[in-house]
């Protein structure tokens, strides 16, 4: 399996706990089919990004078109239960 670095061109929100990550996947050479997911793996732990037990990284599906530069992932974020 090859590695591919790519950049994080954006983020927005996109509804009530979810995340449109954006990535600028020019130049990289790095293709992909509709329905495809990747793993990615985020830096360690930072100011920006905590590790948890799962560790930094995670399978994500694509939002986005493949005939487009950008690479789209749509992300949930996680909240507690009402206790």
């Amino acid at each position: 399996m090859k590695d591919f670095k790519i950049k994080l061109a954006g983020k927005e929100i996109i509804c009530e706990n979810t995340l449109l990550f954006t990535f600028d996947r020019s130049g990289t050479g790095y293709k992909y089919s509709p329905g495809q997911y990747a793993y990615f793996t985020l830096p360690e732990s930072s100011d920006t990004f905590k590790t948890d037990v799962k560790g930094n990284t995670r399978p994500f599906s694509f939002a986005g078109s493949p005939d487009k530069k950008e690479l789209l992932i749509a992300v949930r974020k996680k909240t507690n239960p009402p206790l």
